[in-house]
């Protein structure tokens, strides 16, 4: 069931409220079905917003919860949206929160997801922060769009530890750790990848990237004391162990690329 409601108050222009409510998305198909074909989702949703002002400097804000929501192998058990924008002389700025728990595809789950941000146009603060039985992340960066997307990382926090070990029991493995140690950049535009100075703690070692990859390349990787078996949680088909110090350089063409390694592997 839907509701709208607007006034109009001595000739001036009131914006409207709306609320919206859809007990089941499911059944909305299968009414829909012999005139439209929607893909199927199932589970319920409520929303509601409201503006206030002028066209001069317009507010609106936005409220969404829905609950045991389907799409294909996605399922979120429930998730509330609520958003806060403003207009201003037809320049939006504003924030919006995400809060979503019991998130599934296939196999991956997501025990809680939160996301924030704030901004406008010109830029954009997001705040992630994901838990998912032992293991969980956070990631704060600022977005500039543009012809070349800016994407300025300010935090990375990654920890990565398998849900059970042999025979379905959990394991002791201290798991996989990522942090960024100092803040970097990434760039997006025209076909290319730019990475500034982006250097990552991998538990006791250091994996550090610099430079361009597109069409072309001229990168550099460097990989410092990395532990081989730390890699072990990854569950890839050959066991590694040993520790790796490295260096690579990338450039020219990638249909032609000149390549210089260095690597030192002990045990």
């Amino acid at each position: 069931r839907a509701g709208v409601h607007r006034e109009l108050l001595a000739g001036a222009r009131r914006p409207p409220d709306a609320r919206v409510e859809i007990p089941s998305l499911r059944r909305v198909e299968a009414e829909l079905a012999p005139w439209i074909a929607l893909p199927p989702v199932a589970g319920a949703v409520a929303a509601s917003a409201a503006c206030a002002g002028e066209d001069a400097l317009l507010a609106c804000t936005a409220q969404v919860e829905a609950r045991a929501l389907g799409y294909v192998g996605l399922a979120i058990a429930h998730a509330e949206v609520a958003a806060e924008v403003v207009l201003e002389d037809g320049a939006p700025r504003g924030s919006a929160r995400v809060g979503a728990t019991g998130l599934s595809y296939g196999a991956q789950r997501v025990d809680r997801l939160d996301v924030t941000a704030a901004g406008d146009a010109q830029a954009l603060d997001v705040d992630v922060r994901a838990a998912a039985d032992r293991s969980w992340g956070h990631v704060v960066a600022t977005i500039e769009p543009g012809a070349t997307t800016r994407i300025g990382l300010d935090r990375v926090d990654l920890l990565y530890r398998p849900r059970t070990g042999v025979g379905g029991r959990r394991t002791a493995h201290r798991g996989l750790r990522v942090a960024l140690l100092h803040p970097s950049a990434v760039t997006i535009g025209g076909g290319d990848v730019g990475i500034d100075d982006l250097r990552l703690a991998v538990n006791r070692g250091v994996v550090a990237v610099d430079g361009r990859i597109g069409a072309s390349a001229d990168a550099d990787v460097a990989i410092e004391h990395v532990d081989l078996a730390d890699l072990g949680v990854l569950a890839l088909p050959v066991r590694l162990a040993g520790r790796l110090d490295a260096r690579v350089g990338v450039h020219g063409r990638l249909t032609s690329p000149d390549v210089a390694l260095i690597a030192d592997a002990t045990e």
